[in-house]
């Protein structure tokens, strides 16, 4: 009977991994699109300096409770394991104690820091949204212990529930307070977007608790909870992961100084400069970050597949995994950098009608510049799961933070020659350099003969003729509106047929896909020569 309850256990978790990780793709899938409608009320301007407030709100997160649930998930999961109910529940008040005390030292730090951050940024009235996104770094503190609680108990229903939650209501809220309030003015409008943030983590924390309640759990204190054994436990796992996951949120933070103030100092008004930056940031990194969302929900499922056959020391299956992962990323970014390349004013002026005839010319030059590095950040993906699954993960951050001090010397160097375009020619270097950073490294792993150089010169071949058509498609249809939609249907038609055509995946590869097997059938039927 225990091992029928283990099974089910296990059996459990491995849903609810699913169904966190599909939680996760349709939350990062659904806060991309929000910015569509809120760049269309907010503007160049008042998107840019909603994107400004964000890195410092992602630092203090991090700072806050980075590393934090992931050491109360595994302290909590080993206790369990034990039958140390008790000692589990030391660790979830302990954490709860830990992250109370973040949060109020990062909130209070963040309303003192307001003003003369928002200074440094170039625009002082953007403290204002640091008010009121302050409450919500002690709000996900509060949310974080009960998620860690949750998934050391191999239950991650509740984090998946909630995520979805939390966008839903952020998009709602967000959408509904800054249309409202942009009759008062930009920063009003800015400010209701981002009371949306905060409103929407609180719904997540409340969401959160409710059900910790529901699953029978106490908030009884014990009458010792080991406070200064238990914080000791949870800061020695949770300092690394805080520490790596610095890195992004500083370079943000470094552009969102950077890049406003090095358009200023060059001669650009300071509004100016806020617009040029909401554009890179919002309208087109949004679009770059849509195809590459996909990439993740294939980068989250291999990491158990390399890691079960890595200890079972199989290299061969480690290998075929690897490649087979990295073929699908290929697959998957070069007719989404090639599409977006070719159809950029057409999405521009679709999806973004109320920007000015100049920020979408602008915008245009942007998306296309910034659409090549979707080929590198699939790479970067798939890298960065990979060397997790083999334990080397202190790889990736190297290449990171080496990107990440790249970046920032190109930004500095690039905009004064050449504006905006020069902060997004930076970013695309530093994908390239950690993806060309980790290939080096896995080649350790996947050999130094590379053999998807064949699939990838097909895949080449299969998403240029894609483009061709599309660019025929896009250039002589009048209407934009079916223009766009008869363009991507072409394209993604042409481009499966070449892809089946070229026997890109074999017929082992293409089970494990979904519709692989019509696919094969099709490529059967296409193959005419082959009978």
């Amino acid at each position: 009977m225990e091992k029928v309850a283990k099974k089910k256990k296990r059996n459990s978790f491995a849903v609810g991994a699913m169904v966190l990780a599909g939680a996760g793709f349709v939350s990062k899938f659904l806060g991309a699109i929000y910015r569509i409608p809120l760049t269309n009320i907010l503007g160049a301007e008042g998107i840019g300096m909603y994107q400004l407030v964000f890195p410092i709100y992602a630092l203090m997160l991090t700072l806050s409770s980075g590393g934090v649930p992931s050491a109360i998930a595994r302290l909590v999961a080993e206790r369990s394991g034990v039958n140390d109910e008790e000692g589990a529940k030391k660790v979830f008040f302990s954490s709860a104690v830990l992250l109370t005390l973040f949060g109020c030292i990062a909130v209070l730090s963040l309303v003192l820091l307001a003003r003369p951050l928002a200074a440094l940024q170039g625009n002082e009235a953007l403290r204002y949204g640091y008010y009121a996104i302050a409450p919500a770094i002690l709000i996900v503190a509060g949310s974080a212990y009960f998620k860690g609680w949750f998934q050391g108990n191999l239950d991650m229903m509740p984090s998946a529930y909630t995520q979805l939650i939390e966008q839903g209501v952020k998009m709602g809220a967000g959408l509904f307070l800054s249309a409202y309030l942009m009759r008062y003015g930009i920063i009003y409008a800015v400010v209701g977007a981002i009371l949306g943030i905060t409103v929407s983590e609180l719904i997540s924390f409340i969401v959160m608790f409710v059900i910790y309640i529901r699953k029978g759990n106490s908030l009884k204190i014990p009458s010792d909870i080991g406070l200064k054994e238990n914080m000791a436990d949870i800061l020695k796992v949770a300092l690394p992961i805080t520490l790596s996951g610095l890195v992004f949120p500083l370079v943000q933070f470094i552009d969102s100084v950077l890049i406003v103030n090095a358009l200023t100092f060059f001669g650009v008004e300071k509004s100016r400069s806020t617009a040029l930056y909401g554009l890179l940031t919002g309208p087109v990194n949004s679009l770059v970050n849509m195809p590459v969302v996909l990439t993740l929900a294939l980068s989250v499922a291999i990491v158990p597949v390399v890691s079960v056959n890595r200890i079972k020391r199989d290299a061969d299956a480690v290998k075929e995994k690897c490649n087979t992962a990295l073929k699908l990323s290929y697959m998957l970014g070069v007719p989404s950098f090639l599409g977006i390349f070719v159809l950029a004013e057409l999405i521009m002026k679709i999806l973004y009608p109320t920007l000015s005839l100049e920020d979408i010319t602008i915008a245009t030059t942007l998306l296309r510049v910034s659409s090549v590095s979707i080929l590198f950040l699939s790479e970067v993906q798939i890298y960065t799961s990979l060397l997790q699954a083999l334990d080397k993960t202190k790889i990736g951050i190297i290449s990171l933070s080496v990107a990440a001090l790249l970046k920032v010397i190109l930004v500095v160097a690039l905009v004064g020659y050449l504006g905006i375009l020069g902060a997004a020619v930076a970013s695309v270097a530093s994908y390239l350099m950690i993806a060309t950073f980790d290939k080096i490294y896995m080649r350790k792993y996947l050999g130094k003969d590379d053999p998807l150089v064949k699939d990838v010169s097909k895949i080449l071949v299969s998403g240029l003729t894609m483009t061709f058509f599309v660019y025929i498609s896009a250039r002589f249809i009048p209407n934009i509106y079916v223009s766009l939609i008869v363009s991507i249907l072409i394209g993604v038609a042409i481009y499966l047929v070449c892809m089946v055509l070229f026997k890109v995946m074999n017929d082992k590869e293409l089970e494990s896909v979904p519709f692989g097997k019509l696919l094969r059938y099709v490529g059967k039927k296409i193959r005419f020569w082959e009978k």
